[in-house]
């Protein structure tokens, strides 16, 4: 019981520390992705290895990192898809969007990117929104 009280603590302290120290130099951060990693270094420097680790569950895991990035930007596209022929039939969502990205972007006075793709109703692509144009 021990060991296991040992084993959590560190793991806690050690996400802890990771999640600070990114913090601080600006990288990014996931807290998940850092209790899952602490805690894959508690069963390995345990002495449990590999054998105690479900493999099935660490590849879901890790699996979803990959999936829910990708599935959540193409919900998002299909959602202002419908909302800009839904709600705003004329094709002025978009047009709406990149004023208020330029009026924040001017109110900050810095130069942000945000990545609308400038297109038409018809759908005729131009370049993305970028404050160096």
């Amino acid at each position: 019981a021990s060991l296991a009280i040992a084993g959590m603590t560190a793991a806690s302290f050690a996400a802890t520390m990771w999640l600070f120290l990114s913090s601080y130099f600006g990288l990014p951060v996931s807290i998940t992705h850092t209790v899952v990693g602490s805690m894959l270094g508690y069963a390995l420097f345990a002495g449990h290895g590999i054998s105690h680790i479900k493999i099935a569950s660490l590849l879901k895991i890790l699996v979803s990192w990959v999936v829910a990035p990708v599935g959540a930007a193409a919900v998002t596209m299909v959602l202002l898809g419908f909302l800009n022929r839904l709600l705003l039939r004329r094709g002025t969502f978009l047009e709406r969007l990149r004023q208020q990205d330029a009026e924040i972007r001017a109110s900050e006075g810095e130069a942000r990117y945000l990545p609308i793709p400038n297109r038409t109703p018809k759908g005729s692509a131009g370049p993305a929104i970028s404050a160096h144009e």
